[in-house]
Formats: C-alpha cells, sequence, structure tokens
C-alpha cells in the first residue's frame, strides 16, 4: 500500500511564505505578542487501495483479460520415502570362540637302531645281555647262529631320545587332540610285549606309555596306537624310551646294526585350552548364516541403498594380527558381491585391541528374498551372509588362553534406500493440526461477497507404490478471528475417504494424480468464504497401505517418492458485493513548528473511484495508543459513486468525488494530535461484475487551513 505523511510546515520559510501571501493578515492587537494569520491547502493523506492491497500480491492471478483470480494454496499432507519407510539400524554379535584355536599338526619320527639295542643290553649290566650286546655289535655284516630268548628291561641309566617340537609349542594345556604312535620292526628277530614311553622332558610327566599287545613280527611287523590327549599339558620338547620288550630264541639271526624300530608319532586335531606356541593360519569362525534383519515391521524384499554402510567392531585379547570378512553374495554392485573386511593388530599383553572398521554400501542392490530351506515361498527380510575371523601365523610365539574370547560386533547402519520392494507397513501419519492466515478477508470487516463461480480442488499426487486413505472430513474449518464465528467445510468429497492411489509396479517411478472438486453444488463453499474468514485450521489421518497383508509384497518406492495433498482455491473476483467493508490505515502528522500553529479549516476527502462499487466512505483518526480520537464526518460515513461503465461492463475512468467538512477550534485542537486515518469503505453492488487490475481507489485528505504564528 502506498502510503504518504506529510508535515506541514517548516520554520522560517513557511512563517515568510505567509507573510508574502495573499490574504495574510498582521494582527497589531499585541504589539508584545504579534500573530499572522493565513490560509493555505495542505495535503495530508494519500492513498490508493486496490484488490492487490486487499488480498496481496502473491495470492492474485491476472488473467488473460486483466482479471483477477484469487489463488489460494495449502499443503495439508506431505509424507517422503524418509518418513514412512525408515530401516532402523542392525546390529548383531557373534564370537570367536579361543577354544576353536588349533595347534599345528605335526610328525616326529624316532629311529631305534639294532645297535643301539646292542649298547642299552650292555648298560643293563646283566651278564646274559652283556654277552649278547657284544656279540651283536662284533658280528654286524655276518650271522650269530643263535639269540636265546631275553627280557629287556630299560636301567635307570638307559639313555632317553628326545622329540623336539619347540619350533611348533613351547606348551599347550590341550582340551582336544591325538597323538598316534606308529612302531614298525625292523630287526632281524621278533618283538615281544613291547613297551615304549612318552613323557614331557622337563616336568616328567607321562604323555603315553604304550604296550604293543601283540607281536612285530622280524623285518615286517607293525602297530599303531592313538593316546587321546585331551585334559593334558604337553611340553614342546618330549623324550622317549624303549622301556621293556621280550625276545624269543631264535636260530640264524644276520646281523645289520643299522636295522632299527622306526617310531612315527602324529600330534593332529590339537585344541587347545592355553598354550605358547607359534600358531598356523587358520579360521577361528568361518559360517554361513540366514539372519533376518530388523526393517521397522516391514517386509522388504528388495533395496538399492542410496547411502549406507557396514561397521564391524572388534574387540580381541589376542595377541596375533586378526582379520575380519563379512560378506553378503546377494548384495551386488557393478557385478560384484558385497565385502567388507577388517584388520584387528594384536592385542596388547593382558590386554584387549578394540577396533571398528566402516565399509561404505552405497549403490549395492540388495535381495532378502532368500529361502535358506530351499522350499517354496519366499523369506523376506533375510540374506545370506559369511562371516569369517582369521589369524595368520606371524612365526611368533604367542600365549593364548580360551578365556581370551574375540567379540565381534556388525551390522547395518543409516541405511538410506534408493529403491526399496516388499510390503511397506500400515502406517497412520498423522496430518498435524496446524492453522493458517486467510489473506483473503484480512481487511474484509463485515459484510459478504457472493462469488458468481469457486473452484476448490483437492489435488492428491503419490509416487510411492503405496495406496493411503485420508480422512480430513470435519476437520476443515474457516474461522473468522474478529467475529469469532467458525464454518466447517463439507463436501461428499472430503466428508468420506479420499484414496490417494499409488503406482503399480509396472508404473514405478512414475507419479499418480487425482483431483477432487469442490464447488458451489457439492458443498458449502459459498457458506464456508461468505463467513469471512481470516484463518483456516485443518487436522486429519492418512492411513498408508490400509488393509493391505503383509504377504502382499507388491509395494515400492523411489527416494524422491512422497504421497502429497495440496488444497487449491481459486476464485475468480466476479460476483455482488453486499456491504463488504473494507478497513485502510495510512499515517498523517500534523507538526508545528516555530510558533506556526493550526487554528481550524475546511478537510476535504477526495475520492476517484474506479471499482464498479459505489462506496460509503468514513475515516477516523488515530493516535499513538491505537485509540480513535475522532471520525472525518460527524454525520456518518460519504457516499462516491462506482466508476464511470464503457457500456460494455468495463470500467475505464475513475469517478471523482470531493467531500469537504468544516473543522471548528475544538475538532482540530483534537486531531493535531492523531498519527493514522482509518479509512473505512463499505462496496455495494447490485449486479456481478469482474474486478480487474487496474480497478482501484484513490483517497486524499487536503487541509484547507487557516494557520497562525506568533513570536515573542
Amino acid at each position: 500500500m502506498k502510503q504518504k505523511s506529510f508535515f506541514l510546515v517548516t520554520a522560517l520559510g513557511l512563517v515568510m511564505s505567509l507573510l508574502l501571501s495573499t490574504g495574510c493578515k498582521y494582527n497589531t492587537k499585541n504589539l508584545e505578542n504579534p500573530k499572522w494569520e493565513s490560509n493555505a491547502l495542505t495535503p495530508l493523506v494519500s492513498t490508493r487501495l486496490t484488490m492487490q492491497n486487499v488480498v496481496g500480491d502473491t495470492t492474485l492471478r491476472v488473467e488473460g483479460d486483466n482479471s483477477l483470480t484469487y489463488v489460494y494454496k495449502k499443503t495439508l499432507l506431505d509424507v517422503p520415502l524418509k518418513n514412512y519407510l525408515m530401516i532402523p539400524d542392525t546390529e548383531l554379535v557373534t564370537y570367536a570362540r579361543l577354544d576353536s584355536l588349533k595347534l599345528a599338526s605335526q610328525t616326529i619320527t624316532y629311529i631305534y637302531t639294532l645297535g643301539r639295542f646292542a649298547r642299552d643290553l650292555i648298560a643293563t649290566g646283566v651278564p646274559t645281555n652283556i654277552f649278547l650286546g657284544n656279540a651283536i655289535l662284533a658280528s654286524h655284516g655276518s650271522t650269530i647262529p643263535n639269540i636265546p630268548a631275553l627280557s629287556y628291561t630299560s636301567g635307570p641309566t638307559s639313555p632317553w631320545q628326545e622329540f623336539n617340537a619347540t619350533s611348533l609349542f613351547k606348551s599347550a594345556t590341550l582340551s582336544a587332540g591325538f597323538l598316534e604312535v606308529k612302531m614298525e620292526n625292523h630287526f632281524p628277530i621278533e618283538l615281544q610285549n613291547l613297551s615304549f614311553l612318552i613323557r614331557n622332558k622337563t616336568d616328567k610327566a607321562t604323555i603315553a606309555n604304550i604296550v604293543v599287545p601283540v607281536p612285530l613280527e622280524a623285518d615286517t611287523g607293525t602297530y599303531t596306537h592313538t593316546e587321546n590327549l585331551a585334559g593334558k599339558t604337553v611340553e614342546g620338547s618330549m623324550e622317549g624310551q624303549v622301556v621293556s620288550m621280550n625276545v624269543p630264541s631264535t636260530n640264524n639271526v644276520p646281523i645289520d646294526t643299522n636295522k632299527a624300530i622306526i617310531i612315527t608319532l602324529r600330534a593332529y586335531d590339537l585344541q587347545a585350552s592355553k598354550a605358547t606356541a607359534v600358531f598356523p593360519t587358520q579360521y577361528l569362525k568361518n559360517e554361513k548364516s540366514y539372519v533376518v534383519y530388523d526393517m521397522g515391521g516391514n517386509n522388504i524384499t528388495k533395496i538399492k541403498v542410496k547411502s549406507g554402510k557396514i561397521r564391524i567392531k572388534v574387540e580381541s585379547a589376542l595377541e596375533d594380527t586378526m582379520y575380519v570378512l563379512f560378506s553378503v553374495p546377494k548384495a551386488i554392485k557393478d557385478g560384484d558381491s558385497l565385502i567388507a573386511e577388517a584388520k584387528v593388530p594384536p592385542a596388547p599383553p593382558g590386554g584387549v585391541r578394540v577396533d571398528s572398521t566402516i565399509a561404505y554400501i552405497d549403490g549395492y542392490e540388495i535381495d532378502y528374498t532368500y529361502n535358506q530351506y530351499g522350499g517354496p515361498g519366499v523369506t523376506v527380510n533375510t540374506f545370506e551372509q559369511i562371516f569369517k575371523v582369521r589369524i595368520d601365523s606371524t612365526g611368533i610365539e604367542r600365549t593364548i588362553d580360551i578365556s581370551d574370547s574375540v567379540k565381534v560386533t556388525y551390522g547395518l547402519y543409516d541405511i538410506v534406500p534408493e529403491y526399496a520392494e516388499g510390503w511397506f507397513i500400515n502406517k497412520d501419519i498423522n496430518i498435524t493440526p496446524g492453522s493458517v492466515d486467510f489473506s483473503f478477508f484480512d481487511k474484509i470487516q463485515a459484510g459478504t461477497f457472493d462469488f458468481q463461480s469457486i473452484n476448490m480442488d483437492l489435488t492428491v499426487e503419490n509416487s510411492i507404490g503405496v495406496n493411503a486413505n485420508m480422512y480430513v472430513g470435519g476437520k476443515i474449518k474457516g474461522i473468522n478471528t474478529r467475529t469469532g464465528n467458525s464454518v466447517t467445510l463439507t463436501s461428499p468429497v472430503i466428508d468420506n475417504v479420499v484414496t490417494i492411489t499409488g503406482p503399480t509396479l509396472s508404473q514405478k517411478g512414475q507419479t499418480i494424480t487425482n483431483t477432487y472438486s469442490i464447488n458451489k453444488s457439492n458443498s458449502n463453499i459459498q457458506t464456508f468464504l461468505n463467513n469471512l474468514p481470516n484463518k483456516i485450521v485443518y487436522e486429519g489421518v492418512a492411513k498408508m497401505n490400509e488393509g493391505v497383508p503383509s504377504t502382499f509384497y507388491i509395494n515400492h518406492a523411489y527416494d524422491f517418492s512422497r504421497a502429497k495433498a495440496d488444497l487449491n482455491i481459486n476464485i475468480p473476483l466476479n460476483g455482488v458485493a453486499d456491504h463488504l467493508t473494507l478497513l485502510d490505515t495510512s499515517n498523517i502528522s500534523f507538526a508545528s513548528t516555530g510558533g506556526v500553529e493550526i487554528a481550524e479549516g475546511t478537510l476535504k476527502l477526495m475520492i476517484d473511484n474506479k471499482f464498479p462499487f459505489s462506496a460509503a466512505i468514513q475515516a477516523y483518526f488515530i493516535d499513538a495508543n491505537n485509540m480513535i480520537i475522532d471520525s472525518l464526518f460527524t454525520n456518518g460515513p460519504s457516499t462516491a459513486q462506482a466508476g464511470k461503465d464503457n457500456g460494455a461492463g468495463l470500467i475505464t475512468e475513475p469517478n471523482r468525488t470531493v467531500m469537504p467538512t468544516y473543522v471548528n477550534k475544538d475538532k482540530m485542537a483534537r486531531i493535531r494530535n492523531s498519527k493514522k486515518v482509518i479509512f473505512k469503505i463499505v462496496l455495494n453492488t447490485v449486479n456481478g461484475t469482474k474486478i480487474y487490475s487496474d480497478y482501484g481507489i484513490d483517497l486524499k485528505i487536503i487541509g484547507d487551513f487557516k494557520y497562525t504564528s506568533s513570536t515573542r
């Protein structure tokens, strides 16, 4: 709105103009306080009121014929996909138990030669044994006619053969494992009741005491014994000894002192509850599983990830480098499956190492329909995953206790889908109670405007592959805050359910738009607007996927998808005004300086009316406290005629009306304190008419005042 305020005088310049102007009168009655009196025309207020001022430029549309249409739009519902389909973070915990940690399998061979046996016989100190031992040693390469039957038992000084496995472990308390002992007799004599002892070298604890229950034939006899090592503590330095054996009487025995009893020890499947060892490369965990992920109640069959990540957190007391691998075979990007790996350095001695790795999975397409049972049907929210925890042999000796567990926390975080399919949850989206200022009636205080046509549309659009039912019946109200009256908008179009149809699978990526028309023939829209509402309140609910079973995997959406409902009002300014009352405010100032004051005079309201309505106009003077001081016209408003019609229904020229009113000294003393002027304009017309963009009313208040100036 264009408003103007004018200061009436300036000190010396105005006084001089009063002295020189025609009609200036010098008052000589009081020479000590001389006064001058003068008449002058002064513009006080100038304003222009158009429909753009009343309604607001941003809500008026100029049509092709230059007529005006009020346009109003309010979004009642706007549901982006992220507010409907939310994928919660999913965190899983697994443990790589060290009780599965294995020591390296190992094989050690012990050769007990015939020559060694001869020396052991001599070492017993038994005369017959000494004789036979010397005979064997002396007969190398020849034949002894007869070896008499004998019984050999090792003595306290009999030597032990060392088995050295310290390159693999120093000490191990075994929870499982086996020691296989294979004996091959290559002596030229049969051996009976052979007993062989294996023990730790340091603590002398027996590992295996083997008694061969069958004779070992000369040259070819073999026997294999398996010892269960569970619960035993085995040192890397062990030793073995032939404890005893019997030899039957044998004739014509060829002697080769290099012939031997070959004893082969093979330890395997060794699992240690505690060990100091060089651990071989191995998997602590290597499993395939089928995991059902939490999808916030949704049944998802497919997702393309716009953004998201896998986080792997490892808490390890293992004093060795560890590798964690997590893969999802049915998560594909550029033809490759999803693999996330983490390398965890060794934990400090006696401490715990915590390490985290993040892998971003943007752009991966994940299939959640893996049927782990291989039968018919679809398993949703599920995928096959492979999880591995591996240590690599470093060649460095480590001490490990099975109480040193490895905890792995992993999962999907911050998943934002670019596209998703499946069944999306039944969810109520509340249309939060709200209100909006309806500027069209802000300056209209009373009366009615019978619009010849009103177009109100409820436009719903949906690019989420889910139908939504919106309920707003009885929840849209227009309130006139000046009167306190409210009118509820009613129409069969909105009183029941409004279906917001989504695209089918074959239409994915498209937006389905439907428009529901609300007009004077199917609603109370005229009554609704005749209440002159300057505030519209609303609320409601949208029920997403209402009534669709969770086994119908037909829903789909892209990240840009949304369900939306807009209330659109288009009102051509064409109708009949009946005491349509407008208010407009302008600033005013009756300043005085240098002793120059307004004494009395005439205020003239000049009206140029280019509206097609007659206008009854009154002006009110307002003080600094926004209180009415006085009115312009004592006997009520004065009427200005409508603009000049060219005969074709168009107003081409304004109609000028000048309304003078005399202001005496008392009234002038009151209104000189005013700061604003409120114009109250009441419009009336009989026939419906269009309002064009150049229609308006210009108002000016001009003062024809008598000024008084005095000096001391």
